[in-house]
């Protein structure tokens, strides 16, 4: 086995012991993916590789994902010089809608 991984899993074992409730390993591929959690008794949470199946994670980031597609929207509205938007949506997802001295 890699030592690499090794090294990872006796950090995430510290974490555990720590009392963390959910381990986040990083730079590891599915099969070291199942060691992690064939090994650990903890849920896992992973970066998104659309190459890995993510069997054994609890919660999957869709970092790259998320980024290209913000970049991409803030590159048409820049493109497009739309500069001011309608922030009330987000404000009401956010759940500010109904803050005290937020005007209608």
């Amino acid at each position: 086995m890699h030592r690499d991984l090794e090294d990872c899993i006796a950090r995430l074992e510290l974490y555990a012991a720590a009392g963390a409730d959910m381990l986040f390993p990083t730079m590891v591929g599915p099969a070291e993916l199942a060691e992690v959690h064939r090994r650990l008794a903890k849920p896992l949470m992973i970066v998104n590789n659309p190459e890995a199946q993510h069997a054994g994670a609890a919660i999957v980031l869709y970092y790259a994902f998320s980024v290209t597609r913000q970049f991409a929207a803030m590159k048409e509205a820049l493109a497009n010089r739309e500069l001011a938007s309608d922030t009330r949506p987000l404000e009401d997802f956010l759940g500010y809608k109904d803050a005290p001295g937020r005007s209608s």
